[in-house]
């Protein structure tokens, strides 16, 4: 039976532009000039017989019609994609996983450990970048999954949660290391990420220390929170993970043996289209293990 496809190269553009919403950045993508993407997106919506965008003097929106068709076109091209990955390559699992992480996890807890996973897959070629931002979007990152931490699941993709972040009390050697009296604390610098005030609000209440009159560095990244702490600048609450190097070597101690759960969590994050996606499927099987390998380690 004769197949009844639309013109593939104006839909290529539409993709382009439904995800921009801009017929400029589409044009970027795509190395052509914008009129050739506004002419392409009107020889589809021709052959369709349907408006796809709303065109205003401030954006570019998709209609009712055309946000529906963009999410069957997105999935089709993945699906796409992924069969010409499988059969250009050297063997049929043999194509890129892109990853776009929280920067600290991917230095203490991820790269530490990444070798074990390409060991198990030599035919899955790697590239990781790292990113924070909490509204991801995989499609503009051009990334195959995500991994960020929230205290919720993320709305739009399948959500895999894979650890819950436990926080240890650390600082320098020099600064807590004969200290009996949990009063002490509040004599002491904090350090806090821009991200968790939450953590120190509640040990203070606990602790009955008013945090208000004490003084804190604010950090945006653990690993700047990681190399204050050692350098004495004040007491950190920071992820097992990124701490338990550390503590081993004597660079930090962890006084008062105090362990605080966060509530936040980390997800590992895909587009549903990736539900079957070999690399994304065998990368989820081995961070789940490997989470695993860590919670009996520390039954």
């Amino acid at each position: 039976m004769k197949r009844h496809l639309p013109p593939l190269n104006a839909v290529k553009a539409f993709d382009a532009a439904a995800r921009h919403l801009s017929f400029t950045k589409a044009a970027a993508e795509l190395h052509v000039t914008q009129g050739a993407v506004s002419k392409q997106i009107k020889l589809l919506e021709e052959y369709l017989g349907k408006e796809l965008f709303i065109r205003t003097h401030q954006a570019l929106l998709l209609t009712n019609i055309g946000a529906h068709y963009q999410k069957e076109v997105a999935d089709s091209l993945s699906h796409l994609e992924t069969a010409t990955h499988q059969m250009t390559e050297k063997h049929p699992l043999s194509h890129m996983l892109t990853m776009n992480i929280l920067p600290s996890f991917a230095t203490y807890w991820l790269i530490p450990r990444i070798s074990q996973f390409k060991a198990d897959h030599p035919e899955i070629t790697i590239s990781m970048i790292t990113g924070d931002d909490m509204s991801p979007d995989l499609q503009a990152l051009q990334a195959n999954i995500v991994i960020r931490v929230n205290d919720k699941p993320f709305d739009g993709y399948t959500n895999v949660l894979f650890m819950q972040e436990t926080m240890l009390l650390v600082c320098h050697p020099d600064l807590l290391q004969n200290s009996t009296d949990i009063g002490e604390l509040a004599t002491h610098t904090l350090l806090e990420h821009t991200g968790r005030p939450h953590v120190w609000d509640t040990l203070c209440k606990t602790w009955q220390i008013d945090k208000t009159d004490m003084d804190i560095l604010r950090f945006e990244h653990f690993f700047m929170m990681l190399e204050a702490a050692k350098e004495g600048l004040g007491l950190a609450l920071l992820p097992d993970y990124i701490v338990k190097d550390d503590l081993q070597k004597g660079n930090l101690i962890h006084p008062h043996t105090i362990t605080h759960q966060s509530g936040m969590s980390y997800y590992l994050l895909y587009e549903q289209n990736r539900e079957q996606h070999p690399p994304v499927q065998a990368f989820k099987k081995w961070l789940c293990h490997m989470n695993d390998l860590k919670r009996k380690s520390h039954v």
